[in-house]
């Protein structure tokens, strides 16, 4: 705050806003220039409001996946590919984003080389995590794949946290995934615990390992996230997730060539709604998901993300017209109040870490 303070003294205006939701950092990053080298003033919540505040954002990731997921299902029966929706998607996010950095003047030119790096890892994996998801739905179909991915996400991040950031795992946090894993597998109920006949039994076993192997793509993004340096700008973070999606999927829509995008436009017009829908609902993702990284430890944000899967089964039964059983909604149950008891434990954790700070 004394930075802000000296700089209104010189005459020069505080940051907008927009400025501080957009970019995130430390006041030592800023050049001289007022050029920004990716790494901004630190106008981050602390304390109760840093528990509150990535909470929020962890959950509007969760539920803008799980509607931008919703979008690709409806696109996929339009004609459209998955892989050229990401295509979409990730074109989309580079012509959103460079006009922002430029407005912003973040220059991607003063950027550590370790930012640089872990972005371009991070963009690339997070890009294979969605292909890998999206091979698994096809071979194993959306329970089974829904239980594997979503459900070792947290288990992976804890651990890979745990190993690489030091961050602390408690008792309240093991019991908090277990309860959100439980309540997965009861929304999903996946065929290989339930006992009903799958379709694809011959690609089984690649459709569980890729559905793993996404798992363990985006634990390792978000891990790359945490790596980050604290003034690294979100504006950097998705200019590099789309161009890390163009260059992992265009090669795949041109090998798997299939109905053109203008063509399904054609035949269904409402495909381009659909389109815009899901663009929209992954672009919002994006940003807050990575932003509540950058505000909470890894593990509780993908706990809390989880509320992906409760997008979908609201989605199924008010949009696609499936009928809830007493299962599922128990599933639907154990993930809010998991989601409620992660809140919780950030909360108290970010309090007592506030009342240490007053202390000293």
């Amino acid at each position: 705050m004394g930075d802000v303070s000296s700089r209104r003294n010189g005459g020069i205006s505080e940051p907008t806003e927009s400025d501080s939701i957009l970019n995130n950092g430390n006041e030592n990053s800023r050049p001289s220039n007022h050029q920004e080298s990716g790494n901004v003033e630190d106008e981050r919540p602390r304390g109760c409001w840093g528990a509150i505040a990535g909470a929020f954002y962890a959950l509007l990731g969760g539920l803008s996946l799980g509607a931008a997921d919703i979008f690709v299902v409806i696109g996929v029966e339009g004609g459209m590919s998955p892989f050229q929706q990401l295509l979409v998607k990730s074109i989309v996010t580079v012509i959103f984003v460079v006009p922002l950095m430029m407005y912003h003047s973040v220059n991607i030119l003063k950027v550590k080389r370790k930012d640089i790096i872990l972005n371009i890892l991070k963009g690339t994996f997070e890009a294979g995590n969605t292909l890998c998801f999206n091979y698994s739905l096809v071979l194993i179909g959306v329970g089974d794949a829904t239980a594997i991915a979503v459900g070792s996400i947290p288990i992976m991040t804890s651990l890979l946290a745990c190993l690489f950031l030091s961050e602390k795992c408690k008792a309240i946090d093991v019991i908090i995934t277990i309860i959100n894993v439980t309540g997965i597998l009861l929304v999903c109920r996946p065929e290989f615990i339930f006992g009903t006949t799958a379709k694809h039994e011959e690609y089984d076993s690649l459709g569980y390992a890729l559905a793993l192997a996404a798992a363990v793509l985006l634990s390792l993004g978000a891990l790359f996230t945490k790596m980050m340096s604290d003034g690294t700008s979100l504006l950097l973070i998705l200019l590099f997730n789309g161009i890390c999606g163009i260059v992992v999927t265009a090669p795949t829509v041109y090998f798997f060539r299939t109905m053109s995008l203008l063509a399904a436009f054609q035949s269904n017009p409402k495909n381009i709604g659909f389109l815009t829908g899901m663009v929209a609902c992954f672009l919002l993702y994006v940003y807050a998901f990575n932003r509540a990284l950058q505000l909470e430890t890894a593990a509780k944000v993908t706990l809390l993300f989880n509320m992906q899967v409760v997008t979908g089964f609201i989605a199924d039964t008010f949009l696609f017209g499936k009928t809830p059983t007493y299962l599922e909604l128990l599933g639907a149950a154990l993930i809010l109040f998991s989601s409620l008891l992660a809140f919780l434990a950030a909360y108290r954790a970010n309090r007592h870490k506030s009342k240490d700070v007053e202390k000293n």
